[in-house]
């Protein structure tokens, strides 16, 4: 019974964990060893290590990765997200130009009203 009981429970795990992974917007289960730290490296490994301890979450307070195109920060900030939901968080990754078109258009329909 505890051995059919278990495989109950991983199965509700899994499928949770699944769930989370969908509603998250990550398109890729990319991790922080899967990471090619000499094609970059001036990326800073131990920062980005102990953002994916998740502590800044638990602080209540917020990374920003910033740097030049094709740097790693997209891989890094995947590799961060993933490992939230693996911890049981909720997470919604969406690229930062993705953002900035919706507050373009907002902003033209703002001034739209206006004139």
């Amino acid at each position: 019974f505890s051995m059919i009981l278990q495989d109950e429970l991983d199965r509700r795990q899994s499928r949770l964990l699944e769930r989370r992974f969908q509603q998250s917007g990550l398109d890729e289960r990319k991790t922080l060893t899967d990471f090619d730290w000499a094609f970059n490296p001036k990326v800073p490994r131990q920062a980005c290590f102990e953002l994916h301890t998740l502590k800044f979450v638990a602080d209540s307070d917020n990374a920003l990765l910033i740097g030049k195109p094709g740097t790693g920060k997209s891989h890094v900030a995947k590799a961060i997200a993933y490992n939230a939901t693996l911890q049981g968080m909720k997470v919604r990754y969406v690229e930062s130009d993705t953002v900035f078109a919706g507050y373009a258009v907002e902003t033209r329909a703002d001034q739209d009203r206006l004139l």
